[in-house]
């Protein structure tokens, strides 16, 4: 739909398709979320996780889980752009955040806690990427409310 509305040059429908699927991202993550935390025990348990890295998994897992957001915003922006046929800056951001990967991994592999942090730090890098040139290539010049405004 998005790309659709880009090629006809239909704004409204364009700024609709966008909320959309950030309300629905928002919502759906959150709801991931909640879910995930609440049953990531019982779900290493119905897994047979092995009683001496059960603690441990849970910690990564729980991590992970927490950021799901954060992994929605990249997917999102990544997908924006894509649907407006920039299919070259979601892979720029990949190649660079999969370089930071394999050089904070190699720094920071003595602590598995740093090296958690470590990936929310990258997940971070790739969306504030694709925030910032989605600044600087705006599709619309408009504030945040009449983005907002305009869709309803």
């Amino acid at each position: 739909v998005t790309a659709r509305s880009f090629g006809s040059k239909d704004e409204k429908l364009l700024k609709k398709s966008v909320a959309s699927s950030l309300v629905i991202g928002i919502v759906v993550s959150i709801g991931l979320t909640l879910i995930g935390l609440i049953f990531l025990q019982p779900l290493l348990h119905l897994l047979n996780t092995p009683a001496n890295i059960i603690d441990e998994a849970y910690s990564y897992i729980f991590f992970i889980v927490l950021f799901i957001i954060v992994m929605f915003a990249y997917n999102l922006c990544a997908g924006l752009m894509r649907a407006i046929g920039n299919s070259v800056m979601p892979l720029v951001f990949l190649v660079v955040s999969s370089v930071l990967n394999i050089i904070f991994t190699i720094i920071f592999s003595y602590s598995r806690l740093l090296f958690r942090y470590c990936t929310f730090i990258i997940l971070m890098i790739k969306v504030n990427l694709g925030e910032i040139y989605h600044e600087k290539n705006t599709l619309f010049n408009e504030t945040w409310t009449d983005f907002v405004q305009s869709t309803t």
